[in-house]
């Protein structure tokens, strides 16, 4: 389980990396998206549960079909879409999913059923029981959207 993640690109240069070959066998890039609510993705080499990080989505969950991938920061740590109340008090308690158990944890079984995968940025994460620094490119990962409710 990590405790940590690194991603030290800008927005542009994230795009640049995440270059794919789409349905024509084109080359493209994704397309960035900002986050809903006006929140910022800051690159950094210590990125926290609760902090925004880049995801990249399908374009059929936006229901965009002139572009396929999306890039767009979402906060690390899943709301499920059943919670109530406020979202802070569950973050910290879903930030890492395990593959084993997955399909039999309600709150990611949800998110796994109905599509909502993506795949998270990372230039690499810090596991914090042993203090690994392991490199990668990117992780997967299960969202949900919640509608936050400002007062």
């Amino acid at each position: 389980m990590c405790g940590r993640t690194a991603c030290t690109l800008g927005p542009d240069d994230i795009c640049n990396a995440c270059s794919y070959k789409d349905s024509n066998g084109e080359w493209a890039k994704p397309k960035w998206k900002d986050a809903p609510g006006g929140a910022q993705y800051y690159p950094s080499y210590n990125i926290p549960p609760s902090a925004y990080t880049p995801v990249i989505l399908s374009g059929k969950h936006f229901g965009d079909e002139t572009v396929e991938r999306f890039v767009m920061p979402m906060c690390w740590g899943l709301v499920p879409s059943w919670h109530k109340g406020d979202p802070k008090t569950v973050a910290h308690n879903l930030n890492n999913c395990r593959r084993e158990t997955m399909l039999e944890k309600p709150s990611f079984r949800h998110a796994f059923s109905k599509g909502r995968r993506c795949v998270v940025v990372a230039d690499g994460y810090v596991n914090m029981n042993n203090g690994l620094l392991l490199c990668l490119l990117s992780g997967l990962g299960v969202y949900e959207w919640y509608q936050f409710r400002f007062k």
